[in-house]
């Protein structure tokens, strides 16, 4: 080598330990803040409505709707204790604010158009219009159905104390959120861990952009085939009520967005088969078999700090583990120096999952199978001082082997 080159190599070992460096101290962004992203729903200026946007005053008339949404984790998005512990740790990254408080009023500092940079780390400002108890209220009714002072839904032409406009797909109110990028250089996930969107068109192997249409609620829409997502469908049940008190009755939808954190909604998701699959002299063996059977996206999704366990587990006469297996479903993601998936273990849609267990002749009792879905990993509740339950189990069941396979 060369002193030319021998000089070229250090020169390049220090400009690579240079930038490790820098993205251990400033990491990369998650998502790409684009310009339908980059700045809250406008509610002030020439969008500002010529009524109340609050909750409370949209549930003065829709009170069944408003109802419904105060149960849900929307309502809650600003409260919420995982994502107040993950944020300020995180370094209270404004951008954040744009989907857990998705108005301009709701939001104490926003984020300044002359530092924005690349939008994840811009810099924020103080916001006069700022309003403490909108905050509160999270994603809340104005979040989904206002735009430019006119509340959009299924209907147009209603006789409403208020403008009201049709929107070409409700679906469309949900990708603001749930459908983010990652086209950054240095991020090697292009579907970060709220892009439910994109698990939903992979699966479905729909084109997003086929069906492209001008949508004047969403003026920059990151998702052109919205009904191939089917977010609404899924989550807002259908109902058949009255829009306001006294009104007449019309087709609607229920304003739950049930999910993770409701057993239901899990349970009716996937499909769990534990059973035996054959049996020899020296042993009898049983699967476990997982279909993600109600999602068009994988289960778990959402954040990364999510999973499914399965334990499966030989057992004595007193119901004690001989042996025990423990399979983690997942996905792990590195923020830094580099946004890299480490691995997907999730189970996509339709895609059954097969875990086999063996029983050896004379030792098992029974055998058992248990489902877990977890909010977070328990290293994550302790780090972040959390104090709410994080399991739920979605299946157990435990089979008894004939008294033959465990006499001595």
């Amino acid at each position: 080598m060369n002193r030319f080159t021998a000089v070229a190599a250090v020169g390049l070992a220090v400009a690579i330990a240079a930038l490790l460096g820098w993205r251990m101290v400033n990491p990369p962004s998650y998502i790409s803040v684009s310009s339908w992203f980059a700045q809250p729903v406008a509610t002030l200026g020439a969008a500002a409505p010529g009524f109340d946007i609050s909750a409370e005053s949209c549930g003065f008339c829709h009170a069944e709707a408003h109802g419904e949404w105060s149960s849900t984790i929307h309502a809650g998005a600003w409260r919420d204790d995982f994502f107040q512990i993950d944020w300020r740790r995180g370094g209270a990254n404004p951008i954040c604010r744009n989907c857990h408080t998705p108005l301009d009023r709701q939001q104490e500092r926003t984020a300044d158009p002359a530092r924005f940079g690349d939008g994840w780390n811009a810099a924020a400002i103080p916001n006069p219009a700022f309003e403490p108890a909108l905050r509160q209220e999270g994603v809340t009714c104005a979040a989904c159905h206002l735009r430019d002072g006119v509340v959009y839904g299924p209907l147009a032409g209603l006789a409403a104390p208020h403008p009201t406009a049709a929107w070409s797909n409700p679906n469309v109110a949900c990708v603001r959120c749930h459908a983010p990028r990652n086209n950054d250089w240095d991020a090697m996930l292009r579907t970060p861990p709220c892009g439910t969107a994109s698990e939903v068109l992979r699966a479905s192997g729909a084109d997003p952009a086929a069906g492209a249409v001008e949508d004047r609620f969403l003026k920059d829409n990151p998702v052109a085939n919205l009904a191939a997502l089917r977010c609404v469908e899924c989550h807002m049940p259908a109902v058949t009520r009255p829009l306001v008190a006294g009104g007449a009755e019309r087709p609607g939808r229920r304003h739950l967005w049930r999910g993770g954190h409701d057993l239901a909604t899990l349970r009716a998701g996937l499909q769990v088969h534990f059973a035996k699959t054959s049996e020899s002299a020296g042993e009898t063996r049983f699967t476990l078999t997982l279909v993600n059977a109600g999602a068009g996206h994988d289960i778990p999704t959402g954040v990364p700090n999510r999973r499914l366990t399965v334990t499966l587990q030989t057992l004595d006469a007193a119901g004690q583990a001989l042996e025990t297996q423990e399979h983690v479903l997942e996905r792990r993601t590195l923020g830094r120096p580099f946004v890299v998936d480490l691995w997907d273990t999730r189970l996509r849609p339709n895609a059954p999952r097969v875990f086999t267990l063996t029983a050896p002749a004379g030792k098992a009792a029974a055998v058992e199978a248990v489902v877990r879905y977890w909010l977070m990993r328990p290293i994550d509740r302790d780090r972040f001082d959390y104090r709410q339950e994080i399991a739920q189990e979605i299946f157990r069941a435990r089979i008894p082997l004939p008294p033959a396979a465990h006499t001595n």
